[in-house]
């Protein structure tokens, strides 16, 4: 921890002759007289946006300072909590709790890292890591966790997520082109034209231009009427990482970002009256979102036994033909990894490239899995389509344990899973309520319960087969391939038989 503080710090002192981050707040945070923890502050100054646009910051540094503020336990002196206003994604005063924690409204983390961290930082988290997304802060609120006024979700793991949103971009930036064509078209012809929406293979339906100059969007298929791809949270419903930092630094930590919280948007520099201004610049939530989408691709561990590893192959195979691979779709294309943050696609109240120049980001350096393909493009092995599906029925009603609806879906609707990493991700489930892969897959109903069936039809060998394939894609250990050989466990005296004590 101090050598990773003092690389930090030195790395920090270089920027000061070149970013100008502000001699008095770097005072403040002890930098210059030894006392790094004088003012109890989990890091030790803000970001510049600016000179991160100016190129003053190197990439390196950027992940780093980002890395440092995921991995921050937020304190007071730096803002976290607040008091005097709500955990919704808009600015809204004000809450009705005295409380600083709270489990079912928040702020009910004090970093990033305390909820993201398995295997590793930025992974998924385990069943007590659960936050609760409800409907804002009303007082009957503060003391329930049923699920009448709130929405329970399980940890995401954040590995590759900047390749994710990049494919998300793509895709909706060619459904945009198809729709302005469309538009064109119908104004040329003077009649109604309708267009088939089509991005790397997936079908999100189809959308009319009439001849009243409106767009009859009814045939879509797992997107909202914006043609905007939203790859984040549970439902499908956040369309870059920085708005998913934004949102879950106040709701969360309490921590506001300037962008949304902040005077231009608010009229005030302390929206939640705790005493601290501009808690998160835009640098910050900058270099936040640019750590996490460095974080690696996950890859593929494979047994050391050639009869498992066979199995993982057969299993495979398995995956395709019981049509799991229709919705978890186990490649995309990916024309640059070029991560430009921020997204131009970002909602209002989240900084976005209309409105600041933004910095680029190389992901293909640092990510192992991602080679060109024959057509220069790169594969993805990402194990999504980036829609969202009805998964539960009356015969698979677990997926539909919700009563709260997000964003007016319904609730048994959910978008489809990232598979890459779900080998040493669990538990499973939006609610991480489901302990093995095998429950998970038996969950499924209604647009995948054809799927579900064709699995439960399988024998035991087969089905097993599936499942250690899934087990075998997995978030890997730092600097590894997109292929490893699973570690060797150390031999243990343990009894053939069954242990007497549990007979």
């Amino acid at each position: 921890m101090i050598a990773q503080w003092g690389f930090l710090r030195r790395s920090l002192l270089v920027q000061i002759g070149h970013c100008r981050l502000g001699m008095s707040l770097l005072t403040a945070c002890g930098l210059f007289g030894g006392m790094v923890f004088a003012q109890e502050r989990s890091f030790p100054a803000h970001v510049d946006q600016k000179s991160l646009e100016q190129g003053k910051w190197k990439t390196d540094q950027i992940v780093e300072a980002g890395r440092v503020l995921f991995s921050a336990k937020f304190t007071r002196a730096e803002g976290a909590g607040r008091p005097a206003t709500t955990g919704r994604n808009i600015p809204r005063s004000r809450r009705t709790s005295d409380l600083a924690f709270a489990r079912s409204i928040g702020p009910d983390a004090n970093s990033c890292a305390g909820c993201h961290n398995d295997p590793v930082s930025g992974g998924s988290g385990d069943f007590v890591a659960n936050v609760f997304v409800g409907l804002g802060d009303p007082a009957w609120n503060n003391m329930s966790l049923s699920s009448e006024f709130s929405a329970e979700r399980g940890t995401p793991d954040l590995f590759g997520t900047g390749i994710v949103e990049l494919l998300a971009r793509e895709i909706t930036a060619d459904l945009h082109a198809i729709r302005d064509s469309t538009i064109a078209s119908a104004k040329k012809q003077g009649k109604s034209v309708q267009c088939t929406l089509e991005s790397k293979g997936i079908h999100f339906g189809s959308i009319v231009f009439n001849a009243f100059g409106e767009i009859e969007s009814e045939e879509l298929e797992g997107i909202d009427r914006d043609l905007i791809i939203k790859p984040f949270t549970q439902k499908g419903t956040v369309v870059s990482l920085r708005e998913f930092t934004v949102n879950a630094l106040n709701l969360h930590h309490g921590m506001q970002a300037t962008e949304r919280f902040g005077l231009a948007e608010t009229g005030s520099e302390d929206f939640d009256e705790d005493g601290i201004q501009n808690e998160i610049t835009n640098g910050d939530a900058t270099a936040l979102s640019i750590y996490q989408a460095s974080l690696r691709m996950p890859g593929v561990c494979l047994p050391r036994d050639p009869k498992q590893k066979a199995k993982v192959d057969h299993g495979k195979l398995l995956f395709q033909k019981i049509r799991c691979a229709g919705c978890h779709v186990p490649e995309l294309e990916l024309r640059s990894p070029v991560f430009h943050e921020p997204s131009p696609f970002n909602v209002f109240g989240t900084l976005s490239a209309s409105n600041t120049k933004g910095i680029d980001v190389d992901l293909a350096p640092s990510i192992p899995a991602l080679r060109p393909n024959e057509s220069k493009f790169h594969r993805i092995p990402v194990y999504t389509d980036f829609k969202r599906h009805v998964i539960a029925d009356e015969k698979h009603p677990h997926f539909n344990n919700e009563t709260v609806e997000q964003r007016m879906l319904p609730t048994s609707m959910f978008l489809t899973k990232r598979l890459w990493s779900v080998g040493n991700t669990a538990p499973y489930g939006h609610r991480g309520d489901l302990t093995t892969i095998r429950e998970s897959i038996l969950a499924h109903g209604g647009e995948a319960a054809d799927s579900c069936a064709q699995f439960e039809a399988l024998g035991s060998d087969e089905q097993e087969s599936v499942v250690l394939f899934l087990k075998s894609l997995q978030i890997l250990p730092a600097g590894a391939g997109h292929n490893i050989e699973e570690e060797s466990l150390p031999t243990l005296p343990y009894d053939s038989e069954t242990d007497e004590s549990s007979r």
